[in-house]
């Protein structure tokens, strides 16, 4: 339901660390529901909010590249947005596996995007759309 392709800029100041801090100060902020943020590795965390689980993994298998050149064609912003698009050789590769059909947990994959756009070269596509937000 949630699914998202996030090409990184190879000259972005994007790091697995310090999303999962920006993370950790977003959602240290609501003590209404229980957050639980995770790091595994050095390519993993996993945000569990109440008991729905957001993977977000750190990719930069060979096919990576390939591929957000050909999201790059889906690109109508700045013309130098789509040129560092098209070099990205890494990518944050967001899902959540759980089910939701009230969407009870939308607003939490949009606040988790916001803190991932907070990144200079995080380029957000939707796989499913086809398109950028």
């Amino acid at each position: 339901m949630y699914e998202y392709l996030i090409p990184i800029a190879d000259d972005s100041d994007f790091s697995l660390a310090r999303l999962e801090v920006s993370l950790k100060q977003f959602y240290g902020q609501n003590e209404d529901r229980t957050i639980n943020i995770e790091r595994f590795g050095e390519d993993k965390i996993v945000v569990l909010v109440e008991r729905f689980p957001f993977y977000l993994n750190v990719s930069d298998a060979p096919e990576v590249p390939f591929e957000s050149a050909e999201m790059a064609a889906h690109w109508t912003g700045d013309p130098s947005g789509k040129e560092r698009l098209q070099n990205c050789s890494r990518r944050i590769e967001m899902y959540a596996d759980g089910r939701d059909p009230s969407m009870a947990y939308f607003n939490d994959s949009l606040y988790i995007l916001g803190e991932i756009e907070k990144f200079d070269g995080a380029f957000i596509f939707d796989p499913m759309q086809g398109s950028f937000i």
